[in-house]
């Protein structure tokens, strides 16, 4: 027998984690951030927050993480928040924000922390 149930409304929102080994974790995200969903995160030592990292982020600083919490869109303009970020995985790297296939150094960065960013087209 087949489900019946028709979903109304948005789609289901896909899930860049493919495989998780070690389970996500809270972090802050600094005020001032604006982030979606898949966004790629650096790791400021100076305040012990997280942040947007977009290819060519000032500083020389590298991508540490990726925001994976149950929001599509966070603003922290107003106020520090606390949002959930993967730890060891496979990350669907189609559906990242901030780094690109051709991003080396960054993908580089990612794997040092065990963010294995896929982008063979390998889906759950």
């Amino acid at each position: 027998m087949r489900n019946r149930v028709k979903f109304l409304g948005k789609d289901e929102k896909k899930d860049i984690v493919l495989n998780e080994f070690i389970p996500r974790k809270t972090v802050t995200l600094a005020q001032g951030e604006v982030i979606k969903y898949g966004q790629a995160l650096i790791y400021d030592t100076a305040t012990g927050k997280y942040k947007k990292y977009e290819s060519g982020t000032p500083g020389g600083k590298l991508p540490k993480t990726f925001y994976v919490g149950v929001d599509e869109d966070v603003d922290a303009t107003s106020e520090d928040l606390k949002i959930q970020v993967v730890r060891a995985s496979d990350i669907d790297g189609t559906l990242v924000i901030g780094v690109t296939e051709t991003d080396y150094a960054a993908l580089d960065n990612l794997d040092k922390y065990g963010v294995n960013v896929r982008f063979d087209n390998i889906k759950k």
